[in-house]
């Protein structure tokens, strides 16, 4: 997919996402000024939702972001520096039609927001921990011993990658406007490198111990054949 592409493919995301979303998003009231005389969600929030929603953009944000751009570079370089509201009331038809055509997949939804984080960090998570490490865009987490990325940047990854989260977000910021507090709400306000480290390990022990079942029900199999 060439860049111009990716572009297209994203602004079509970006927006039927907004559509469905943008209840708990204009609840945050968290927005910045556009171009055409509108208002757009944060720099940082809409980063986040753009790389859960596209996993081909880690390697452009990774790219982008070793070059130290910032969150609004992204956005514009990207073309969606426009006010969504606008651009949806004029593209209502188009995206419709595009929606009734198209066969969205989701992850199981059985899975915990925490193991769909962890899965997407371990998968695309270099451009995330470039931000941390090479960048310094982090918060502490609450024994602020650890870093971790911005909680608007999370919240925007999770809430592209499950699609019942809008409902509540949406009485998150009813409640309370703060982006962090709400990942505490969610379970997610976690240095995501430890956790990880602990995810791998505990599935390499049951693998191990799986494999050593099978062993012995192999073990235990021979001998019953060289006994009769």
């Amino acid at each position: 997919m060439s860049l111009e592409q990716l572009k297209a493919s994203l602004k079509t995301k970006w927006l039927n996402y907004y559509q469905i979303n943008r209840n708990w998003i204009k609840e945050r009231n968290d927005f910045t000024s556009t171009p055409d005389q509108g208002r757009r969600p944060s720099d940082l929030l809409m980063v986040g939702i753009i790389g859960g929603l596209e996993p081909q953009m880690s390697d452009v944000l990774l790219n982008f972001f070793k070059v130290n751009g910032t969150y609004s570079q992204v956005i514009q370089a990207l073309e969606l520096n426009f006010d969504p509201d606008k651009k949806l009331e004029e593209t209502e038809a188009k995206i419709a039609e595009e929606n009734s055509t198209t066969n969205i997949v989701f992850d199981p939804l059985s899975l915990s927001l925490k193991e769909k984080w962890l899965n997407y960090y371990q998968i695309h998570g270099k451009w995330l921990l470039h931000l941390v490490v090479e960048l310094g865009r982090y918060e502490l987490t609450p024994d602020r011993e650890y870093r971790r990325p911005q909680a608007a940047l999370i919240i925007g990854v999770m809430a592209a990658l499950e699609p019942k989260l809008k409902d509540i977000l949406l009485s998150f910021f009813l409640v309370n406007k703060d982006y962090t507090s709400a990942l505490n709400g969610l379970g997610l306000n976690f240095d995501s490198d430890s956790e990880l480290e602990k995810k791998l390990a505990e599935e390499a022990e049951k693998e191990h111990q799986e494999t050593d079942s099978i062993d012995t029900n192999l073990e235990d199999l021979i001998k019953g054949f060289t006994n009769r």
